[in-house]
């Protein structure tokens, strides 16, 4: 699995208003994206069908992480989305907003 950063420009899904993108790919097949924000909002987040549960989100995750160097914010939306966000030791808040701390 390869992962890259892309402008909203260069992504070949179409443009998601100013949003960087964080792209799994297999070859030439995307496999999944994480959108980011300006204001450091992780997400929208997809996956292929084929590719769900074998890693991809927490390695977009991750991926993020290791070139974000300031605290980022997610919103997930489902059971899979939280418990993502909870193995990822992000901090929970009760209104279903998750936090990463700066380095």
């Amino acid at each position: 699995m390869k992962l890259d950063i892309l402008s909203p420009n260069d992504y070949p899904l179409g443009s998601f208003n100013g949003l960087k993108i964080i792209r799994a790919s297999e070859g030439d097949q995307t496999i999944g994206h994480l959108g980011v924000d300006l204001f450091v909002h992780a997400g929208p987040i997809w996956i292929h069908r084929d590719y769900r549960r074998a890693g991809v989100a927490k390695a977009l995750y991750r991926h993020l992480e290791e070139n974000c160097d300031s605290q980022f914010f997610t919103f997930p939306s489902n059971e899979a989305a939280i418990a993502l966000m909870r193995s990822l030791n992000y901090i929970e808040h009760p209104y279903k907003l998750f936090e990463r701390k700066s380095k």
